[in-house]
């Protein structure tokens, strides 16, 4: 009788080894929604604010009179209003392309992420462009691409996308 040892098991089945990553919960219709919600509440504030930031530093590029500048403020601070009716509808297409992708594609990681408001930005702000050759416009559409990709990240961060980051960080570690 020869003594032939049992075949190992996986990991994740071998009781003496290490446990097996940590359970992902599956993306649900529940999560969307609150994805859908997060950028639409969320992505305008976000986006208007970056955006008066932008037109702010364009606008009062050169100016020494700080009754110009405190108007600028006043007006660009009274326009922030705006960001709903302007910014609702790229922040909801930016929260349904991630939450479709994280309920069909496996997780809207930080690249899909960015690609994604940059390229909402960029479509408007091309938009924006070729309405003219102001200055302001040209500084309105580099706010617009930076509005959309900061208010993109920052509400899949709210969404959970540090928490998906670190799972799959994780889920890497184990697998090794």
């Amino acid at each position: 009788m020869s003594a032939t040892p049992p075949a190992a098991l996986p990991p994740e089945r071998d009781p003496a080894g290490p446990p097996g990553p940590p359970p992902v919960r599956p993306p649900s219709l529940l999560g969307f929604l609150v994805t859908l919600a997060v950028f639409a509440l969320l992505g305008p504030p976000i986006g208007g604010l970056v955006i008066i930031v932008a037109l702010f530093l364009g606008l009062s590029n050169g100016m020494s009179e700080p009754e110009h500048v405190a108007a600028i403020i006043v007006v660009l601070a009274a326009s922030w209003w705006m960001a709903y009716p302007l910014g609702v509808v790229p922040a909801l297409l930016a929260g349904l392309a991630i939450g479709l992708k994280r309920l069909w594609g496996g997780g809207a990681g930080l690249v899909f992420t960015l690609a994604t408001g940059l390229f909402i930005g960029l479509v408007i702000a091309f938009g924006v462009a070729d309405l003219g050759g102001d200055p302001a416009l040209h500084d309105l559409a580099i706010g617009i691409v930076a509005g959309s990709t900061i208010a993109t990240f920052f509400c899949w961060l709210l969404t959970g996308g540090i928490g998906r980051a670190a799972r799959l960080a994780r889920t890497a570690e184990a697998r090794r």
